[in-house]
């Protein structure tokens, strides 16, 4: 039996670094972005860190995708983003409140096209 490692966030960089994102590129589905962002936090030993997944949970009062958990992340808007990398970033200050300045972008995942007529792009980020 394996004994679990401890996590470590570099890994993930190592392992984001080498992969090859698919980018899904038409005209037929709009661009959206997301960013899934790892944090940090104190774990109770000494000179010992863990992290977390940070979620959102969307409004009962919204149209679309009513109490659904979800990455914070949005469409792009071509007036205000000149990526979908500024997209996340906007769309996570938006909904969370983190700047852009704070979220240190470590790769991305592969785009998502959804049945609703959109792709995402998948943006991992500290």
């Amino acid at each position: 039996m394996n004994k679990m490692s401890k996590f470590d966030v570099s890994e993930i960089k190592t392992q984001l670094a080498k992969f090859k994102v698919y980018q899904y590129e038409t005209k037929d589905l709009r661009n959206s972005a997301v960013l899934i962002p790892i944090l940090p936090i104190q774990a109770t030993s000494i000179n010992s860190s863990s992290y977390q997944l940070l979620m959102t949970g969307r409004s009962p009062k919204l149209k679309h995708h009513t109490g659904e958990m979800s990455f914070p992340g949005g469409k792009f808007d071509p007036k205000i983003d000149n990526s979908l990398k500024d997209t996340a970033l906007r769309e996570t200050y938006e909904e969370i409140g983190v700047s852009p300045e704070n979220i240190k972008i470590i790769g991305n995942l592969d785009d998502l096209p959804t049945l609703t007529g959109w792709t995402i792009r998948v943006f991992v980020g500290l």
